[in-house]
């Protein structure tokens, strides 16, 4: 499985720009939005993976966000952040800020491992019980 496209979504500016910096590192395409609508309009053109958003901003807030997003794209794997914040809807990943860098890109591995996958079933195992 190849490394997926993430938008990063944060109305702190420096949050996005240093995620976006070390996910590119690790061979991910980043796209960038700096409150809820501007993801969502981004999200409209572009096939995204993940997405890492900050729980409070303005314009959309996080949660709102992940569910229309997910309203468009059941596949779509979020994670939710946010210092203030503890409790996300379950079907949402979370991490809390400040984070550990290794543990986002843990929770991002998870995420990207639940996803369904696009491979079509092989042979051996259609049918099959």
């Amino acid at each position: 499985m190849g490394k997926a496209t993430v938008l990063v979504v944060d109305d702190e500016f420096h949050i996005v720009d240093l995620l976006a910096e070390i996910l590119e590192d690790e061979g991910y395409t980043v796209l960038r939005a700096y409150d809820g609508l501007s993801a969502l309009a981004l999200a409209e053109g572009a096939a995204v993976d993940l997405v890492i958003a900050d729980v409070m901003m303005p314009r959309l807030d996080g949660i709102s966000l992940a569910y229309r997003l997910r309203e468009r794209d059941e596949g779509t794997r979020i994670v939710l952040m946010s210092a203030a914040v503890a409790r996300v809807p379950p079907e949402f990943g979370f991490i809390a800020k400040p984070f550990d860098i290794n543990d986002l890109l843990d929770k991002l591995a998870e995420a990207r491992a639940d996803a369904p996958s696009d491979d079509p079933p092989r042979p051996d195992t259609v049918g099959s019980r």
